[in-house]
């Protein structure tokens, strides 16, 4: 019986802070999303964690990145489940 080894993907998440006038210039937001895939990261999600404008837009926007962990661990299936 060999102990072997699952590779079970884990993510790592980064989080990027616009302000609004960072986001009106496309080059921006562009720029920060071009630099990021260039290093492995992918653009999950855009997130408005608050709204402080009278007319309810947003003044700060997340980008949330993601990536592949580059580790691994043992699986507990691998090594028989511990018997």
């Amino acid at each position: 019986f060999e102990v072997g080894w699952v590779m079970a993907t884990r993510f790592e998440y980064k989080f990027v802070r616009l302000t609004d006038s960072e986001l009106a210039a496309p080059a921006a937001y562009q720029d920060a999303v071009h630099k990021h895939a260039a290093e492995r990261w992918r653009l999950v999600q855009i997130f408005t964690p608050s709204t402080s404008f009278p007319d309810g837009a947003p003044a700060i926007f997340e980008l949330i990145f993601e990536r592949a962990a580059e580790h691994a661990e043992p699986s507990a299936a691998a090594d028989g489940g511990g018997d």
